[in-house]
């Protein structure tokens, strides 16, 4: 199968990207990193201090049972954080998988990438509005994968509600992306 990862990197996520190679070595994987700013105080706090504290391995395997092809998601701009955001291009670079980095997964140099890589399923872990041209891009679609409670709860609260009572994942579809 055709795994394109767009993804920020999180040390969750990187984890998520290393468990389904390690899961699945015959799938063709590339990888899109997104960055994020993170802006104001709280988005800062909540983005350090829960995310990268998640149980990895419990996570990252409830994941891999739940992927099928792609994920994407969006990588943030916090230069405190250090090696946590280069492992991802380490990750890229050990089992020589298409690596692209952009700042928001619509911009034109990012929806070639896609195009290139013919993906059979997008899977999403981003903080980005997924535009129609990529959830039509996979031939089986795009699964998105959030920590929060969406569409019913949003924001900082979601995501301390889905780290209780767990992981949300649903089809995406560009209704679902709109406000």
């Amino acid at each position: 199968m055709n795994v394109c990862f767009i993804l920020n990197e999180y040390s969750l996520h990187n984890s998520v990207v290393g468990h389904y190679i390690a899961a699945r070595p015959m799938d063709q994987v590339s990888l899109i990193k997104v960055k994020l700013v993170l802006k104001g105080k709280d988005r800062v706090r909540t983005a350090s201090a829960v995310l990268p504290k998640l149980p990895k391995r419990f996570v990252a395997g409830k994941f891999v049972e739940l992927l099928i092809v792609l994920m994407i998601t969006v990588v943030p701009k916090i230069l405190s954080r250090g090696a946590i955001f280069r492992r991802l291009s380490r990750i890229a670079a050990r089992h020589r998988l298409p690596f692209h980095v952009t700042e928001h997964v619509s911009d034109s140099a990012t929806l070639e990438f896609i195009s290139a890589q013919s993906p059979d399923v997008i899977v999403t872990l981003v903080h980005q509005i997924i535009p129609r041209i990529i959830i039509k891009s996979a031939r089986l679609g795009v699964v998105n994968i959030h920590p929060g409670l969406i569409p019913g709860v949003s924001g900082d609260p979601a995501v301390f509600l889905g780290v209780e009572r767990g992981l949300w994942r649903v089809r995406g579809n560009a209704p679902l992306d709109r406000r």
